[in-house]
């Protein structure tokens, strides 16, 4: 699923299996990053929405709700300071 959230940062990600998924920064704090095999935790709260979030070895921490039916898609991203500061440097780590 590729989304775009309300700051215009979009990102895409693949839904691998129960556990991993990959996932491509486009655009925004650490645009150019691409992860792969980024294990999560991934929970059907009812028919057509899931949540997926994970955290980092950076630090950052990430949830995502998919209703993949409808293409809707809601996340909030928590970046450490050093992030913040500089999210230039995390597109290569």
């Amino acid at each position: 699923m590729r989304y775009t959230y309300a700051n215009g940062w979009q990102y895409e990600m693949y839904v691998k299996n129960a556990t991993t998924i990959d996932y491509h920064a486009h655009s925004g704090r650490v645009g150019g990053r691409r992860v792969k095999d980024q294990e999560v935790d991934l929970v059907r709260l009812a028919d057509d929405v899931y949540k997926v979030s994970w955290n980092e070895p950076t630090g950052t921490c990430v949830v995502v709700n998919l209703l993949p039916g409808s293409g809707v898609v809601h996340g909030t991203i928590f970046f450490p300071r050093w992030i913040q500061q500089d999210g230039s440097r995390i597109a290569v780590f």
